[in-house]
């Protein structure tokens, strides 16, 4: 489960840049809900380095609606009332309420756009480095909770455009999970039925229905 949410989490977070500073996720949030596509490679190493996934997918986002997919792994899509999550590998599909006032950024991979400024401290880096022949500036999120998972979270921004380049966080246990983002581009398919998934389409699947 973890691994789902941190997949949205760390793309949706990407874009985590605006005017600002006590602004700056809340401003993106806005600027995602709108209608936006988001192309993702995900990593993620262990505490002595070693990598133990990767993995490449994409995530579209209206509103409180969103569906990310990460081919023969994961689909996991919300209407904004209810959620699913499909496992092709095990034939098994999950449904339950998509709970927007959640504030585990592990359940709910908005809240930390909407509700930044109760929980983590944001410092807006000044300094310019080169990461790919592009200028990009580093926006760091550190919890103000001790029980947080996560112990810093870098999100590296290019300049000139305001464009997310990379996502790392960096957890308590030494862990590292890292999301390159590789496109953007706007939503055009706003349908409903991209937002909620069948289950009479998967019947080979288990379904667990939690509501």
């Amino acid at each position: 489960m973890k691994k789902i949410w941190l997949s949205i989490l760390l793309v949706v977070c990407s874009s985590a840049y605006g005017q600002g500073k006590t602004d700056i996720l809340a401003a993106a949030a806005g600027n995602i809900k709108a209608g936006t596509v988001i192309g993702f490679d995900f990593s993620a190493t262990d505490g002595q380095g070693k990598k133990i996934y990767e993995e490449r997918g994409t995530v579209s986002v209206w509103g409180d609606k969103f569906r990310m997919e990460i081919p023969d792994d994961l689909i996991v899509v919300s209407d904004g009332v209810v959620k699913w999550i499909y496992k092709p590998g095990e034939e098994e599909l999950i449904i339950a309420e998509n709970n927007t006032k959640e504030q585990d950024v592990l359940e709910n991979p908005f809240s930390i756009l909407e509700q930044t400024d109760r929980f983590y401290n944001v410092t807006v880096g000044t300094e310019v480095k080169i990461i790919g022949g592009k200028g990009v500036k580093k926006v760091t999120l550190t919890p103000r909770e001790a029980e947080n998972n996560y112990v810093r979270i870098d999100i590296l921004i290019e300049k000139d455009k305001n464009i997310p380049v990379r996502i790392e966080f960096l957890s308590i246990d030494g862990s590292q999970y890292t999301a390159s983002i590789r496109s953007f581009r706007p939503l055009t398919d706003k349908s409903p039925v991209l937002f909620r998934l069948d289950p009479e389409k998967y019947p080979d699947a288990v379904v667990t229905d939690l509501r």
